[in-house]
């Protein structure tokens, strides 16, 4: 836990420093000729010739008021906290393994993100995933591990809707980057670091709520189509409802299914304070359509700040249906976007 602590801290620092020497570049772009095109401020009446956005870097930055920058780098981190079931030896199951009872266990999930404006209103980007964290021993304790996740590859555009709504349509393509394997061995009465290599991305996965489960899924492809509205009305209300169907196609033939569906819906609800603040509630659902459909209910309660050229975000991933929920599992956000 004081490793957690440490690194969310680290992250903490990162984003700060990054904010800085932003703020620095912006001011020192700020003595530089305007150019012709800029980003419209919010409740600018978008007559303004050139008014876009560059593309997301993460899914919970977004531009507010600035200026036209089409380069975004972000760091998305989520601090996870529950308990896995150790995976023991068992010669009795036909695997040769067994579950025991769950193991405290954490992760420090970190998305690295970029996106880059190649035309008006469409972008392409791309997000790496990589984890620290602890996952079961064979004894009920726990031990360390990394793992990288699905080098993300995603192509966005936008449609302007009216004034003040905004229709995003993305396309990812996860490819099957992540660490690990589905299959436990054992060596020496351990288990090999592949397997828990998977437990971590799973785990990862699990603290982020099962949102973005095609970053860490082991041995398979993902194809991910997205919608996602954006409103801002009367300078108070935000709301940013989006749906997605996670398509995560096997590489490796000795996995039991060869294709799963994971269709991911949501919204975010919330008010602007000020210049430089929105408050509010992102809510979501997961369903896995597996034998049986498999869902979960998470709700993340963020503060947002805006502050040229950065964004940033904060927020406590909490489950409250499915799976998630026992044993519990959940996560505390921390995110900077910088447009430059």
């Amino acid at each position: 836990m004081a490793r957690s602590i440490a690194v969310a801290c680290g992250v903490v620092a990162c984003c700060a420093a990054f904010a800085v020497r932003a703020e620095e570049m912006h001011r020192t772009a700020a003595l530089e000729p305007e150019p012709k095109w800029h980003l419209a401020a919010e409740g600018d009446d978008g007559e303004h010739e050139g008014d876009e956005r560059p593309p997301h870097a993460a899914d919970e930055a977004h531009v507010h008021g600035h200026e036209h920058h089409p380069l975004a780098l972000g760091l998305d981190f989520v601090l996870g906290l529950g308990s896995y079931p150790a995976t023991l030896p068992l010669r009795s199951a036909p695997e040769g393994f067994g579950f025991g009872a769950p193991v405290n266990v954490h992760s420090e999930s970190l998305v690295v993100a970029g996106g880059y404006e190649v035309a008006e209103r469409f972008g392409v980007g791309v997000r790496v995933p990589v984890t620290f964290g602890t996952v079961p021993n064979t004894d009920d304790a726990a031990h360390g591990v990394f793992a990288l996740g699905n080098v993300e590859l995603e192509a966005e555009t936008e449609l302007e809707v009216n004034e003040g709504a905004t229709l995003v349509i993305s396309l990812g393509v996860a490819l099957p980057t992540a660490m690990g394997s589905e299959e436990a061995e054992f060596e020496d009465g351990e288990l090999n670091a592949a397997y828990d290599q998977f437990v971590l991305n799973r785990i990862a996965a699990s603290s982020r709520g099962f949102e973005d489960n095609a970053l860490f899924e082991v041995d398979r492809v993902g194809i991910v189509p997205k919608l996602q509205l954006e409103v801002r009305a009367n300078q108070i209300l935000v709301l940013e409802p989006f749906v997605k169907l996670e398509n995560l196609i096997a590489t490796d033939s000795a996995l039991e299914r060869g294709y799963l569906a994971e269709f991911v819906f949501g919204t975010f609800v919330g008010c602007q304070l000020g210049e430089h603040f929105d408050l509010g509630l992102r809510a979501w659902g997961s369903a896995a359509f597996l034998d049986e459909i498999e869902s979960v209910g998470v709700v993340e309660p963020q503060v947002r700040a805006h502050f040229v050229p950065v964004d940033v975000v904060a927020g406590g991933i909490i489950p409250f249906a499915g799976e998630l929920t026992e044993p519990r599992f959940g996560g505390i956000r921390l995110g900077a976007v910088v447009h430059i």
